[in-house]
């Protein structure tokens, strides 16, 4: 359905410059060299392939690497790494074999913990705790932490929630955790619709 809705998308962006295109040749007085069923022929093959591009762009998991820079960095932590990873959408499109790849890039970094923020299950109810099983094998010294965002509350959040602590990984719900003089505050997604919530957990 997410392919088929970017095809449409692009088939419409794709009419529309040629109805513009159209309006100039008339304007100009070359409508008869303009060709319809050309001009669509080629919209179509150029829709089709912008599409291709799109679903193996999809496939791509790239690394982007941010420094962070705190002023009362504890010294424990200078030239450490975190993970953070979203939207990772396990269900109906990804699957066990693409948590894997995820899995491998992420222990490639060399973590010291890894983030888990949000999204990363979506779709129709399906096997979490074995979609998620190369989960288990993060390496990260300070462990796995996870927040729900939007697609965990479309359902009841108790599967993804035991899946992921399954799998060894930390849910937090409006918690504070240490990381070796690091606060780790994981604030709920329904948390953080609200300024006033947002501000009494950051006060606690």
């Amino acid at each position: 359905a997410s392919i088929w809705l970017g095809f449409i998308h692009v088939v419409f962006l794709l009419t529309l410059v040629g109805v513009l295109v159209n309006v100039v040749f008339k304007t100009l007085a070359f409508s008869s060299t303009y060709q319809h069923p050309v001009a669509a022929t080629i919209g179509l093959i150029v829709a089709v392939l912008i599409t291709g591009y799109g679903v193996w762009n999809a496939r791509q998991i790239r690394v982007a690497a941010h420094d962070v820079v705190l002023s009362a960095l504890p010294a424990a932590w200078e030239g450490k790494k975190l993970v953070l990873i979203s939207d990772v959408h396990v269900g109906a499109i990804w699957k066990k074999e693409r948590m894997e790849q995820l899995v491998a890039q992420i222990n490639a970094q060399q973590p010291q913990a890894v983030l888990m923020t949000g999204d990363i299950f979506d779709g129709p109810p399906t096997d979490y705790v074995a979609e998620i099983e190369p989960f288990a094998r993060i390496q990260a010294p300070l462990g796995s932490y996870f927040v729900n965002g939007n697609h965990e509350r479309y359902r009841s959040n108790d599967p993804y929630v035991d899946a992921l602590r399954q799998r060894g990984v930390s849910v937090l719900g409006n918690d504070v955790v240490d990381l070796e003089g690091i606060q780790l505050i994981g604030v709920d997604y329904v948390s953080t619709t609200s300024m006033e919530m947002k501000r009494e957990l950051l006060a606690n």
